[in-house]
């Protein structure tokens, strides 16, 4: 594999590949994070980044690793950016020793002002050097060089392009000397700096490379006043949402609003310095974030949502499986919001079955509730009264007329007195790959419906002409065959029933299902939303019903072996309004890739 081959034909590709293929590596590195801690502001309003390492392998394991799959009819410019980052992504045991990456990533994504920055640890800042050189040759890209004490850094501007070259030779000493400094456009269009130090690769947007002091900001030769050690910022979201120091992220909209309404912060003064010129609407902009009613305005929305944070919970390897759990909230600080969201909540109808569905979901919403959800909700919109110019449109929204909104509630809740939840899962499909006319031979499926009272929701049910055959469902737990009432014929060997058990009306067909309803009872559990896919049941179906359809393109050949390349496992998401906001939390069980 050549140095430069692996990032593909084009210029944009070759810039964009690495930094894309780094930012997937959510966890990864040998080094504390300590170490680039120093670097990162304390009013980062982002961050995303590793505290300690792990083999890239067990990483791919939850990520495909074959060719990412492309088709003819696709832009040449987007098939070419798929296999050039196919190819990345499925040699990196080749790829990250050629570009002097240690095997174990680790890496700090932040702002410095409002330019984001990249921040990756280098095994071999040489090799990197080598090998970015040769993809310049290759591309004929000409980066201006910035000079930096302990550092190797370019300018990608526009000028760096191919045909695209404007730098001065000779002529008045202003255009020479915005040459000399990387700076040969009169405009504020931002270009890439990629960097090396001993230690680090950095790559970073910046609009002006005149500016020496932005230039020391972004490649760390200035530290910042307040690092995000020094103010303990990342050790509390870490402590708070049980993160430990492998990986974490979070997006603060307090800090948002800090830098677009208080004019002496660092962000502020980049963002003044580009709105210059005749840019006067942003800067009027600008003015009229800072001044009152719209400062405390602002800062009241933030108040709102304050932040979105993510994080890895746990990452253990045990012989052959590769676990983890990963989480993700957004912080929500309208206590009557909250308070309306966790209204919602309901029963998650659950087993203690031993089989395994390949999918299942579960929705737990209380019906009877939902009429003061959207009372409240009503409520909370009406209130927004904004005099800040630049939320006007907000004010439109305490207009909105939700009364179409409640009467539906108000019939559903009718008809569906009762209901706490929901749940599908289907544990098999059996297909007869022979070339059957009837290629389903069976489904082992089950539909639960938990009520706190079964028997008036069946009264309920009974009066609705669709759900007729509910007529004779007996509320002492004994099946019933559906089939004769189904308006469509069912393959031979299926069978659809239905049952009462304990609190759950439930439809069901095959043996694993029977089962999974038999020890359903008073077990269910409160929450809101629930999913879980077994990648590898699944693949292996799908795979089977692509084998007998007999089709034989290179196309689908490259999509069934693309399926084949994916996580070999378990996968479930929990989504639940709690005190602190709305969280997600995934859990993982994989096989450690060979």
């Amino acid at each position: 594999m050549s140095q430069t081959g692996v990032f593909g034909k084009r210029v944009a590709r070759c810039l964009v590949a690495l930094p894309v293929a780094l930012a997937g590596l959510t966890a990864g590195g040998s080094v504390a994070a300590s170490e680039h801690n120093a670097f990162i502001p304390a009013d980062t309003p982002f961050y995303m980044g590793t505290g300690e390492g792990m083999p890239i392998k067990h990483l791919m394991a939850f990520q495909p690793t074959g060719a990412l799959p492309t088709s003819d009819d696709m832009e040449e410019d987007v098939r070419e950016m798929l296999d050039s980052l196919g190819e990345v992504l499925t040699n990196l045991d080749e790829v990250l020793p050629e570009w002097g990456l240690e095997e174990s990533v680790h890496f700090s994504t932040y702002a410095v002002g409002i330019y984001p920055v990249m921040r990756v640890k280098l095994d071999d800042p040489e090799k990197f050097n080598t090998s970015l050189a040769a993809l310049e040759k290759e591309h004929e890209l000409k980066p201006q060089a910035l000079e930096r004490e302990g550092f190797n850094v370019r300018y990608y501007g526009a000028d760096s392009f191919p045909g695209k070259s404007k730098k001065a030779e000779g002529g008045d000493a202003t255009e020479t000397a915005k040459a000399e400094t990387g700076n040969s456009s009169d405009d504020t269009a931002p270009g890439v700096i990629v960097a090396t130090s001993a230690d680090d690769l950095i790559v970073s947007l910046v609009s002006d490379t005149a500016n020496a002091d932005l230039v020391n900001r972004v490649l760390g030769i200035t530290k910042p006043e307040k690092s995000i050690d020094q103010s303990g910022k990342l050790k509390d979201i870490r402590k708070k949402w049980g993160y430990g120091e492998l990986y974490t992220a979070f997006f603060d909209f307090d800090v948002v609003t800090d830098i677009l309404t208080t004019e002496s912060t660092a962000a502020m003064q980049d963002i003044q310095a580009l709105a210059k010129g005749d840019k006067q609407e942003q800067l009027a902009m600008l003015q009229t974030m800072r001044t009152e009613p719209c400062k405390a305005e602002i800062k009241s929305l933030s108040d709102n949502w304050p932040m979105i944070v993510m994080g890895a919970r746990e990452f253990d390897v045990d012989g052959d499986e590769l676990s983890y759990i990963s989480h993700a909230a957004a912080e929500v600080g309208h206590e009557k919001l909250l308070e309306t969201l966790q209204l919602t909540r309901g029963v998650l109808p659950a087993s203690q079955s031993s089989e395994q569905p390949m999918f299942s979901m579960g929705l737990g919403v209380s019906v009877d509730r939902l009429t003061q959800v959207i009372g409240q909700m009503t409520n909370i919109i009406a209130s927004m009264s904004y005099e800040c110019p630049l939320l006007s449109e907000l004010n439109k929204a305490s207009q909105s007329d939700l009364s179409a909104a409640s009467m539906g509630v108000v019939m559903f809740g009718g008809l569906a007195r009762g209901v706490e939840g929901v749940s599908l899962n289907i544990f098999d499909l059996d297909i007869d790959t022979s070339g059957s006319s009837d290629p389903i031979k069976g489904v082992d499926t089950a539909v639960t419906i938990t009520a706190a009272d079964p028997q008036v929701l069946v009264q309920t049910l009974q009066m609705m002409p669709q759900l007729g055959m509910l007529a004779e469902l007996p509320l002492d737990g004994t099946e019933i065959s559906l089939n004769s009432m189904l308006p469509v014929p069912m393959p031979p060997g299926v069978e659809f029933k239905a049952a009462v058990k304990e609190k759950n009306i439930v439809l069901f067909s095959g043996g694993k299902a029977a089962d999974f309803i038999s020890r359903l009872g008073s077990n269910n559990e409160a929450g809101f939303f629930h999913t879980m896919i077994d990648t590898r049941k699944i693949i292996d179906k799908v795979t089977s019903v692509m084998g007998m359809l007999g089709q034989d393109s290179d196309e689908i050949d490259a999509a069934m072996k693309y399926l084949d390349s994916y996580p070999k496992g378990t996968i479930d998401y929990d989504l639940d309004f709690t005190d602190n906001g709305i969280e997600l939390e995934a859990t993982a069980v994989v096989a450690v890739p060979e």
